[in-house]
């Protein structure tokens, strides 16, 4: 909701500026950095306010580092015992608005003790390193191309300085001690002058060097093109690799090729890192998402759950509900100190399933935008005989993060009273409960693992309620049970039926396929009772007596084959009941 409130101090986008070997686009990104390692923090394009810089050795739990508190703050790296140490900026500006503390993103870096136990595809010292020696030296190469178009330059002129098959500074030097008259940038001087996070003993690699950037072009990400080396043939030509495939060749000195820059670094005079990375700083939090939305089993209402995330700077969480096809509307809102979830009061979900979206307001009144959204099950019954036939809709969360992996069908004797029925997989949206001669309510339910919130328990979404007394043309409110015994039974039987009027009854007995087998109709106290048996008339139901209230019925085996039958008794009121014939 943008007009929410209103908040009149204008809010301020900061970038905080970490020295660590590159622009910093991922948490998972690990960079490498030698105990006694220099790292420089740095804040930048803000005019106000405080800064405090944090380190953590689990990027879970944070210390302030005593004293850094200001801009380019100078940190000597220590050992930790997770091997890794996290830095983030806490940033808090009277501009931005009161309690709303801006965290930066972490920089991760993993801490070796020293040289040896640096890797090929480690990111070190401004690059990927893509040789090692064994003897805690090697190859670093910058992570890409420093041009597309450069020649080698000095052409028609030997450069002695430069016929080093394996010593691409040497050979960078001389190439650029001898000059160049070209207006293209050549390539020796391309690496040169470059400077990556205040390393700048890049050079162009000899062809030997050339020969294991190619080893490791996977990692590098380089070609398909044909790069420069430093490694001069003769005073016209000068050896260059063609990638994707191992190709050596020597090129016209004029020739345009590919540049990528290499550095050396080695077991003595390490302790310089000057890495760098920029870390932007939004407006508003913006990826906050719905964890689930269900069916509330108290309130029979829809209700929307999700995890609140700290330290953003969160003041409500808007709640949107769909009332057009893609258009949503506000119904609510939730303060920030409160739980994450909210219960729509007038959702109908016995009618019809909802989608929900969220946003964040943050403290300065800056809305984000509207999360995915979580759409609500509908379920609904029909009948075939005694076979009930449920079908709902799909739980979708339009973010495809989640996707129910089985429905689970839940049944009982009271919306208070479910019990797990069975499950199908997520693949499906109907299952068929047969053989059901009782009232009961079904729900429908999906499991996600995780839960949401404090729960972190496999939490499960629940449907809408429906019940079947309806399709059984059954009046819940006079359905009653009887009692049979001995049950299970070899020659006969005894029904009891508390509290009867005296009315005349039809029973009926039916199997397990849904076939009526018996039918007695006129049944009371008077009466003598023939079964509707496919042989012979005959007295099957001998004793007809009770108490004032109570009606007893022997039902006697006659022809009925061994197992399972269900009783249907219907006068005053409904009666239904199970018999076992052994």
């Amino acid at each position: 909701m943008k007009n929410f409130f209103s908040i009149s101090k204008s809010f301020v986008i900061l970038a905080f500026v970490l020295f660590c070997y590159k622009n910093v686009q991922s948490q998972n990104i690990l960079y490498n950095m030698i105990v006694g390692d220099t790292v420089v923090l740095a804040v930048s394009n803000y005019t106000s306010g405080t800064i405090q810089w944090q380190q953590s050795t689990d990027s879970l739990a944070w210390s302030d580092i005593p004293g850094a508190t200001v801009n380019s703050q100078k940190i000597v790296t220590t050992a930790s015992p997770t091997n890794k140490r996290f830095f983030r900026a806490n940033v808090g500006d009277d501009n931005l608005c009161a309690s709303h503390i801006v965290k930066s993103s972490v920089i991760r870096n993993r801490i070796l003790a020293s040289t040896m136990q640096i890797v090929v595809g480690d990111l070190f010292h401004g690059g990927i390193v893509y040789f090692v020696s064994g003897t805690g030296s090697g190859l670093i190469a910058t992570q890409h191309d420093q041009s597309y178009q450069a020649l080698w330059g000095v052409e028609g002129t030997s450069i002695p300085g430069a016929l080093s098959l394996s010593n691409g500074a040497a050979n960078t030097a001389a190439i650029v001690a001898a000059g160049s008259s070209s207006t293209y940038p050549f390539a020796a001087s391309v690496c040169d002058t470059l400077s990556i996070s205040s390393y700048n003993n890049w050079f162009l690699p000899a062809k030997d060097q050339l020969v294991y950037l190619h080893q490791q072009q996977s990692i590098l990400g380089l070609g398909p093109a044909t790069y420069w080396s430093s490694s001069e043939y003769d005073n016209s030509t000068a050896w260059s690799e063609a990638f994707p495939m191992p190709n050596q060749l020597t090129m016209s000195k004029s020739s345009f090729g590919n540049v990528r820059c290499i550095s050396t670094y080695g077991a003595i005079n390490v302790n310089k890192t000057y890495c760098s990375a920029t870390v932007a700083i939004g407006s508003v939090y913006q990826n906050e998402k719905i964890c689930l939305v269900t069916v509330d089993t108290i309130t029979w209402k829809n209700k929307v759950m999700w995890e609140k995330t700290a330290n953003v700077g969160a003041g409500y969480y808007l709640i949107h509900k769909e009332n057009g096809l893609n258009n949503y509307n506000q119904i609510g809102y939730v303060l920030a100190s409160q739980p994450g979830e909210y219960i729509d009061l007038f959702s109908v979900p016995e009618s019809h399933g909802d989608k929900y979206k969220i946003s964040l307001l943050d403290t300065c009144g800056n809305e984000s935008a509207m999360s995915s959204y979580h759409k609500t099950m509908n379920l609904v019954i029909s009948s075939f005989g005694n076979t009930m036939g449920l079908m709902w809709d799909d739980y979708v969360d339009e973010s495809g993060l989640y996707s129910p992996f089985r429905y689970y069908i839940y049944r009982g004797t009271s919306p208070s009273n479910m019990s797990l029925l069975d499950s199908v997989s997520g693949s499906f949206n109907s299952y068929n409960d047969v053989n059901v001669f009782n009232v009961y309510y079904y729900i429908i339910g999906v499991k996600k693992l995780g839960g949401c919130n404090t729960t972190k328990s496999n939490i499960v979404s629940y449907s809408n309620k429906k019940d079947n007394s309806t399709l059984l043309g059954i009046n819940s409110a006079t359905y009653s049970t009887i009692t049979v015994s001995p049950n299970p039974f070899t020659e006969s039987t005894t029904i009891t039926i508390p509290n009867s009027l005296i009315t005349n009854y039809e029973l009926k007995i039916i199997d397990i396929t849904g076939k009526t087998v018996r039918t007695i109709t006129n049944l009371n106290r008077h009466a003598e009772l023939v079964s509707a048996s496919p042989k012979s008339p005959q007295q099957i139901a001998t004793n007809l007596s009770g108490s004032r209230n109570d009606l007893q019925i022997v039902i006697e085996r006659g022809n009925l084959k061994p197992g399972v039958y269900f009783i249907e008794l219907r006068g005053d009121r409904v009666y239904r009941g199970k018999l076992i014939v052994e």
